[in-house]
């Protein structure tokens, strides 16, 4: 009994866990270049790893036994493009969504798809929170109104090229860690390196790439299971309470 209200328990704590990831997917479903968090057990992130290194577990590729924790994973599926037609926002055009604008902060280095920018008082590409885009010679500085950034990600000022937009890519971007502000920072093991395969579209940001619908059906079931499991733990600590009072009256 003891360890069924334990099981209970867990599974709760884990349902708690993947309502929160929810939650905080629909509540960025607006949110430029945001990308979805998916739930998944400490037995699916073990069973990935082990099949990438070409192990099977025991009985197939089915999932056996309890489950031990929770853990979230980026979805990096491309967002649909959204025109804005202002010159300062941009959106890599890629398929993989695994290329990304490559940010300067007091941090280090981290990385994102939004490309909702605008310029700083002294003329710098920033993001909204005031951090500065990278080029390949460094942070993009753009000091005339009559700029362009074309589909290779040439900066154009008065039609001469003075900078190009570094856009980083990962041969594995499991490596990826979410820091706030729609930004990541990379693992060594991510293994970044100059992005060759992309485009790069003016006036258009990239948007959320989250299914409210789904998302919300997903709710939805995560409720239902979570309230089961109540029902259940509620009965299962009753059964124990009158367990505890027979074997006192017993004594």
């Amino acid at each position: 009994m003891l360890e069924g209200i334990k099981n209970c328990s867990e599974a709760m704590l884990s349902l708690q866990s993947s309502l929160d990831t929810v939650a905080n997917n629909i509540a960025n479903a607006n949110t430029a270049g945001f990308k979805q968090d998916v739930g998944v057990t400490f037995s699916a992130v073990y069973n990935s790893a082990m099949a990438n290194e070409g192990f099977l577990q025991a009985g197939g590729a089915e999932m056996l036994g309890n489950d031990l924790g929770y853990a979230t994973m980026v979805n990096f599926k491309v967002g649909n493009m959204k025109k804005t037609d202002n010159p300062s926002h941009l959106s890599i055009v890629d398929q993989t969504g695994t290329n990304f604008f490559t940010v300067k902060s007091e941090d280090g280095i981290l990385f994102t798809r939004n490309g909702e920018f605008r310029f700083d008082s002294e003329g710098y590409l920033v993001t909204k929170e005031g951090l500065k885009i990278l080029g390949q010679n460094g942070p993009i500085k753009v000091t005339s109104p009559n700029f362009k950034i074309d589909k290779d990600g040439k900066v154009l000022v008065d039609d001469k090229e003075v900078d190009k937009i570094l856009v980083t890519s990962f041969k594995d971007p499991r490596y990826l860690k979410k820091v706030g502000n729609n930004n990541f920072q990379a693992y060594d093991a991510a293994g970044a390196y100059t992005a060759n395969k992309y485009g790069i579209a003016q006036g258009y940001i990239e948007s959320s790439n989250v299914e409210v619908v789904r998302e919300m059906v997903e709710m939805m079931n995560i409720q239902r299971t979570y309230e089961a499991n109540q029902k259940i733990l509620q009965t299962a600590d009753q059964n124990l309470s009158k367990a505890i009072e027979v074997g006192r009256s017993k004594g």
